[in-house]
Order: structure tokens, then C-alpha cells, then sequence
């Protein structure tokens, strides 16, 4: 939930929380919302934040997952659901919450919301990214890494999680003994 923005002003990376910067109105040069808005409770906030921080006319790119059925990615949440409990996209939750807003992976969502948002899009599309690991050691680091995985192994310890990962993403080996993921994301690119 971490945002990198790049601002105008001579700094380095500028670490912050969606939805408040600490940036000025029109500060940003050039904005990016890479993975983010899905794991916030209010998407619309966060793309109304990123509008006020871009100076006018630059640049806003967001990506988020594309459809569940579309991102193999979505195999370590399956995984590791016996310890952190069942993700969010697995199809008796959507059933369960039946007034959850649509997801924004759906076609055209992410374009209404920045629309409310005050941006001008320009695109909203599919892009196709495949993840590969060239082996067990590289698979489990990239999970470990990420904030999924941390919070597994301090609930389960790493030699479970590592049984859990390997048996749940058995069905991305390839033959080469590496694993490929594919994957979809949505990507938006708008203007402030």
C-alpha cells in the first residue's frame, strides 16, 4: 500500500500512504500507482489523491491485477489460504458480499472511477506480464518478500509456508524445474 512518486522538486524517491500524500497540489511531474489501489478500502480517495499531486496535464499510470482467472499470481493467496484464511477473489467471497462494488479489473471501472477522480484517460487495457522463477529458491523469495508472504511466515514459519507454496503451485512448473506464472494486468493512463 506503499506509493513511489517521483515529484518535480530535486529529492530522492518520496516514500508515502495512499490516500494523503505529502506532496503539494500539482507537485508531481509524473505519477504511478503500480498494484496499490486493490487493497485499499477506498479506490476513488486514492485516484482523487494521485489527480491533486500531478501538475496539469502530466501523467498518471495505475495498474491493478486483471481478472482473478487471468493471473496465475493469484496461486500463492490459494496456497497459503489454509493458513491466512481464503483470498478475497475466490468465487464463493464475491457470492458472500453481494453489495462489494465491482472489481476494478472490470472492464471500464477503473476508467469511471478516474473519471470521478477528475483524470482524463487516455487508455485502459489488458497487458499480459508473465512472472518466471527459475527455480523453488527464487519462487519462495519473491513470496517472502511480499507483505503476503511475510505475514505467513510470522503466523506459520517458513517451513510451512514453503510446503504450502510448493504444493499449491505445483501446476506452474515447467519443465526446466522453473515455474511461469501468467498473468493479466489492467493498466489505466490518464492525464491531471
Amino acid at each position: 500500500r506503499d506509493l513511489h512518486s517521483f515529484p518535480t522538486r530535486r529529492s530522492s524517491d518520496l516514500r508515502a500512504r495512499l490516500p494523503e500524500l505529502p506532496l503539494a497540489d500539482g507537485e508531481a511531474g509524473a505519477v504511478s500507482c503500480v498494484q496499490v489501489l486493490m487493497h485499499l478500502a477506498n479506490p476513488l480517495a486514492a485516484l482523487r489523491e494521485l489527480a491533486r499531486v500531478g501538475s496539469p496535464g502530466s501523467p498518471v499510470g495505475v495498474t491493478v491485477w486483471g481478472r482473478p482467472e487471468q493471473c496465475a499470481v493469484g496461486g500463492f493467496g490459494e496456497a497459503l489460504a489454509p493458513i491466512l484464511g481464503p483470498p478475497p477473489w475466490r468465487a464463493g467471497a464475491a457470492r458472500a458480499r453481494p453489495a462489494a462494488p465491482p472489481p476494478l479489473s472490470d472492464t471500464g471501472r477503473l476508467t469511471k472511477l478516474a473519471t470521478l477522480a477528475g483524470l482524463a484517460v487516455d487508455i485502459e487495457r489488458d497487458v499480459h506480464c508473465d512472472f518466471d522463477y527459475p527455480d523453488e529458491r527464487a519462487l519462495l523469495a519473491s513470496l517472502h518478500a511480499a507483505e503476503l508472504g511475510s505475514r505467513a511466515v510470522a503466523l506459520a514459519g517458513r517451513a510451512r509456508v514453503r510446503r504450502a507454496v510448493l504444493d499449491g503451485m505445483a501446476r506452474y512448473r515447467v519443465a526446466d524445474g522453473g515455474y511461469r506464472l501468467e498473468n493479466t494486468f489492467r493498466l489505466l493512463v490518464a492525464r491531471a
